[in-house]
């Protein structure tokens, strides 16, 4: 046998306790380490106010959210001219609308009607205004009047709501248009009328020297303190103004001297 054929023969003897040593040795090494499996609990306090959170989010949205109930109807709008948009709409919708206040003290600003103006003294004056007043409120209707037809024949022929729109928008400057001359009418022609008659009145009423002193001292009482307009009374003034020609003692009837404030009773 020669000595590498020993060696082997050696080696294949000695295996067995090789393997035997090895397997030994294997089983008293540790284990290999395992990787713990976490599981995520959270913190008391994190639980507690994700638990509020989570409770309060109905209400919070409850309080954001619009209330059931109907709300309350919205203010009207309040129209100032004719060219307001609110009034266009309206015209859009129908060309003769009526946008007048139910109210004779104040018809407002979009009628063809003045505020009514009462006075219970005697004033000649006064009256005339109204005369004039009244001139100017027909105008103003016949005008506002035209300016209806002419937006009725503007939107005839009309196929969108643009051109009915543009319609309206020019029949509202027109009937702005004829308030603005209304306005200029009683301001401008009547109250300016009114005055100079006023001033003519006071004028006359110096110039003959009248005065409601004398009148109420030297008439009939029963006339000069009971009304005007009472049949009964005007024998009384007839007399009254027969002795003082060029006098209007119907001012005096109220203690009211022309161009000057009310005169007290003697």
């Amino acid at each position: 046998m020669t000595l590498s054929e020993t060696g082997l023969a050696n080696v294949r003897r000695a295996a067995p306790f090789v393997a035997l040593l090895v397997l030994w040795a294997c089983a008293q090494a540790d284990p290999a380490p395992v990787a713990p499996v976490v599981a995520t609990v959270a913190a008391p306090s994190a639980v507690s106010e994700a638990a509020s959170a989570q409770a309060s989010t109905p209400a919070a949205a409850s309080a954001s959210a619009p209330p059931s109930a109907s709300a309350p109807d919205a203010a009207p709008t309040v129209l100032s001219a004719w060219t307001d948009p609110g009034a266009v709409d309206a015209l859009v919708r129908d060309c003769h609308v009526s946008l007048a206040r139910p109210s004779e003290e104040d018809p407002g600003p979009l009628a063809c009607k003045l505020p009514y103006d009462q006075s219970c003294a005697y004033d000649p004056c006064y009256g005339k205004e109204q005369d004039c007043r009244g001139s100017c409120e027909r105008t103003c209707g016949s005008c506002d009047g035209a300016c209806s037809k002419g937006c009725d024949a503007c939107k005839k022929p009309c196929t969108d709501d643009v051109c009915r729109h543009d319609c309206a928008s020019r029949a509202g400057a027109c009937k702005q248009d004829c308030r603005a001359s209304l306005d200029r009418c009683a301001t401008g022609g009547c109250a300016k009328n009114a005055q100079a008659c006023a001033t003519k009145v006071a004028d006359h009423w110096r110039a003959r020297r009248c005065s409601c002193k004398k009148i109420r001292a030297e008439c009939d009482d029963s006339c000069i303190d009971g009304s005007i307009n009472d049949p009964k009374n005007a024998p009384c003034f007839a007399r009254c103004r027969a002795r003082f020609p060029g006098c209007d003692v119907f001012y005096c009837a109220g203690g009211n001297e022309p161009g000057g404030p009310s005169e007290p009773d003697p």
